[in-house]
């Protein structure tokens, strides 16, 4: 295939802002090494500046001004550190069928979108903040993963994935108000002893939800029925709950069978018909909107309504229910607040017998019941400590793998109902745009495959303007016209009936058919012009994929340009992989 693309870099992020994004999120590898400099307007020696403004600035040799212009030195340090991330850390990254807690509830990884909002970690504070993934990453994977499994965790990564743990080995650590957390490689941890945890500050956002209101609304969830407008009721003869839905404040009178019904205010019924009508569960904008006390005294109201009151007393929740929106709800509000759970399945036959009036008789309809356990201490799992309770272990795979970013770095996942704080992955700082000129609709077909880059096409019904005032390409310099047009294969079958395809569309446009229209009948080999974002793990994925000799002719040609397109600085960072495949034998 003759070259017919062209391939340019218009915009590629500076190495230091990646190695300052990689010393936030890991915390542990020292002070950079980057300079910042200016040179003096009159001898010309370089003088080293911060941020602050280069006019505060003077020479040291001459005392005069320094220039305004700065130019970024990036050290020999960050410039290792950043190698160590993008070449020895490729692939940091999740099982296929691991879940990420969002605010629209818990999703598999591989579904998530950048349109989600991530429940993260602030390692600074311990709050949780809802953060946009910024990137999100798909691999194929064949080998082994560590699997750090218990009866709390289950959680399988890459060996250099990054995982939030306490080092247990430090003594401070060992007590459980004591510990740090930081993200460190798993297989950095594969035989230490060391903490995964489940804790947090819970979320912290202000609100004017009173604390009767949300009570009020776990009392409901747990034991409560909408009668429609502004009336609840519920249908309960125990004391104690009598005198906590008395105690809770709110105007009510008792029916027939004893009832209690509540007129609510006009501003409140949303909460109340909206989880009745969602079979007590409750809905994603209403989660939005609490905070960690609003939820503690929600479950305080389940617990009252619904729960073994004698377990709560003493400090642990236990609420039990048929409905599978509610133990949804459950699910995101422990963690929005701080908390853990454990759930068991009772099963029950479709046909169950009660014990009523003296006989037995039968119930027909029974619904499976949910027991949960809301654990709201000891949220940390222990591994390799000396009585071998846990130990982490190698584990064969082969399928996909993937990861996300948020600017926070520390996510909440799952894998078999069983939830962690872990890591995300890093290198996807530096961002390379490029402007792609000359291939093929087919290869514009395979790159529209990769999710892990972002592209912008010129628009077809523009490049057809042209098209329509050209010539009839049926002719003896017409193939030579063509190929401003179209990719040629230098197979002669194709080539030709590229050429007459592109012909009918001609045709078609200079009979009056609309551009919208023709641009139906255009060939596979029609050539586009699109930008194309990517960053450089998602860069160092594509190489490695396009590169190999099993892929398109095409796309190998343009994974090479790209490769070359880089800066020389940053081509280090995907050489490995480009000397791998024997690139040099693609064509150019």
């Amino acid at each position: 295939m003759e070259k017919q693309m062209s391939v340019c870099v218009e915009h590629i992020t500076p190495l230091h802002v990646c190695s300052d994004a990689i010393r936030t999120c890991w915390r542990s590898e020292g002070l950079s090494d980057t300079k910042r400099v200016a040179y003096c307007n009159k001898c010309r020696k370089e003088v080293i500046v911060d941020d602050s403004d280069v006019n505060e600035y003077r020479c040291s040799e001459c005392d005069a001004t320094v220039d305004k212009e700065v130019r970024v030195i990036i050290g020999d340090k960050d410039k290792a550190l950043i190698d160590r991330v993008g070449n020895k850390n490729k692939h940091a990254c999740f099982s296929d069928d691991t879940e990420v807690m969002t605010l629209q509830g818990w999703k598999y990884i591989k579904d998530v979108t950048k349109n989600d909002d991530i429940i993260t970690l602030n390692p600074e504070t311990s709050d949780i903040e809802y953060q946009k993934p910024t990137n999100l990453f798909e691999y194929d994977f064949k080998g082994e993963l560590i699997h750090f499994k218990g009866k709390h965790i289950d959680l399988l990564v890459t060996d250099n994935h990054k995982v939030y743990i306490s080092d247990g080995r430090k003594l401070k650590n060992r007590q459980y108000d004591e510990r740090e957390f930081n993200l460190v490689e798993a297989s950095e941890v594969f035989d230490t002893q060391h903490y995964h945890t489940k804790r947090s500050n819970g979320v912290q956002i202000r609100n004017n939800i009173p604390n009767n209101l949300c009570k009020l609304i776990g009392f409901f969830i747990g034991d409560g029925t909408y009668r429609g407008g502004k009336t609840i009721e519920f249908h309960i003869t125990k004391e104690r709950k009598i005198t906590y839905l008395k105690n809770l404040g709110f105007i009510y009178r008792i029916g027939a069978n004893d009832r209690h019904i509540i007129e609510l205010h006009e501003d409140d019924v949303h909460w109340f018909r909206d989880i009745y009508l969602n079979n007590k569960g409750m809905t994603d904008s209403q989660i939005s909107k609490l905070n960690s006390d609003n939820i503690k005294n929600i479950f305080d109201g389940w617990a009252n309504a619904d729960g073994d009151y004698n377990l709560y007393k003493i400090g642990s929740i236990e609420i039990a229910t048929t409905s599978a929106q509610a133990i949804d709800t459950i699910s995101r509000l422990v963690v929005l607040c701080g908390w853990d759970f454990s759930i068991s399945h009772i099963r029950r036959a479709k046909e169950d017998t009660i014990w009523r009036n003296g006989k037995i008789t039968k119930k027909e309809n029974v619904k499976d019941c949910y027991k949960i356990r809301i654990i709201r201490y000891e949220l940390d799992v222990r591994f390799n400590n000396s009585q071998n309770e846990n130990k982490p272990e190698y584990k064969y795979y082969d399928g996909k793998i993937y990861c996300l970013e948020v600017p926070n770095h520390i996510i909440m996942v799952r894998r078999h109902g069983k939830q962690i704080w872990s890591g995300n992955s890093t290198l996807e700082h530096i961002y390379i745009n490029y402007k792609i000129e000359g291939i093929s609709r087919a290869l514009l077909q395979e790159l529209s495959r990769h999710r892990i880059a972002s592209l912008s096409v010129e628009s077809t019904r523009y490049t057809l303007k042209r098209l329509k005032a050209e010539e009839s390409f049926i002719s003896i310099t017409g193939a030579r016209k063509a190929q401003k047009y179209l990719v040629m294969t230098g197979n002669s079958f194709v080539d030709n009936s590229a050429i007459k395809a592109l012909e009918n569309v001609r045709m078609g446009l200079r009979e009056g058919y609309s551009n919208d229209v023709m641009k139906y009948a255009l060939p596979e080999a029609y050539k586009v012009t699109l930008r194309w974002s990517v960053n450089m793990r998602s860069l160092q994925n594509f190489l490695d994929l396009r590169l190999n000799k099993a892929a398109l002719m095409e796309i190998r040609i343009l994974a090479k340009a790209l490769y070359e397109a880089l800066p020389n600085e940053y081509k280090y960072l995907v050489e490995d992989i480009y000397d791998k495949h024997n690139s040099d034998e693609i064509p150019n």
